[in-house]
């Protein structure tokens, strides 16, 4: 009991154990199964995930990553996305309070949730949850997520080696979606660059970094049929 007082005496951990438990009680309550997630759903009765991303990549889109994961998620709706979609927006507000609120400033964490909290909900379900969340708010919470790092170098903060390759994961799912992956593009190039500059040297998780945005940009620009 004193180890689970002691992990939420920071205020910030109590934020977004409150924030996770409302995302939770509201996801719940939605099944993905209307408009854009209708259309998904219906495709996978008809042919199978892969084909239906090769076809989706060849006619319409680049985003094979995120239409795999909505292929596979959607069909299983239920339960599962609101799980999962609980998780990424937590990850969303934590990758805010990262980014934004050096410090555990209680006033700061609760702005950042209620930002969050207050979006316009039918522009998601404009689309339907399903689709419209993994489409939009997964790829932009898998951004913010991928960008935590420059904070922390920026801060001179250490990072841990696992943290890495996750960093890493979440760049390329958000560098999926068009719009994502060119403010990835210019972020992470741009601060790559300054860092040089600053430093006279180059730090290597920061190239590695601005090398995944440009290769997904080429796969974006060299796809047969572009998103707009």
């Amino acid at each position: 009991m004193t180890k689970i007082k002691n992990f939420f005496k920071s205020n910030k951990r109590k934020c977004l154990l409150i924030f996770l438990v409302l995302e939770f009680l509201i996801s719940i309550w939605i099944t993905p199964n209307k408009y854009d997630s209708e259309f998904f759903i219906k495709q996978m009765q008809e042919m199978s995930a892969f084909d239906f991303v090769s076809m989706r990549y060849q006619t319409w889109t680049s985003r094979v990553l995120i239409e795999t994961f909505i292929c596979l998620i959607l069909p299983k709706a239920g339960i599962i996305w609101a799980i999962l979609n609980t998780v990424v927006m937590t990850i969303l507000v934590y990758s805010i309070l990262k980014i934004f609120v050096k410090e555990d400033n209680p006033i700061l964490n609760w702005m950042a949730i209620c930002f969050v909290l207050i979006y316009p909900l039918d522009k998601i379900a404009s689309c339907d949850w399903g689709a419209g969340s993994m489409n939009y708010t997964w790829p932009l919470a898998m951004l913010l997520f991928s960008i935590i790092p420059i904070a922390k170098i920026q801060r001179q903060e250490k990072i841990a080696k696992y943290m890495y390759p996750i960093y890493s994961g979440a760049l390329i799912f958000a560098c999926n979606q068009e719009q994502c992956c060119m403010i990835a593009f210019c972020v992470y190039v741009i601060f790559t660059i300054y860092y040089i500059l600053k430093n006279k040297k180059a730090h290597p998780f920061m190239v590695v970094q601005s090398v995944l945005t440009v290769l997904s940009l080429l796969f974006i620009v060299t796809c047969p049929r572009k998103l707009c």
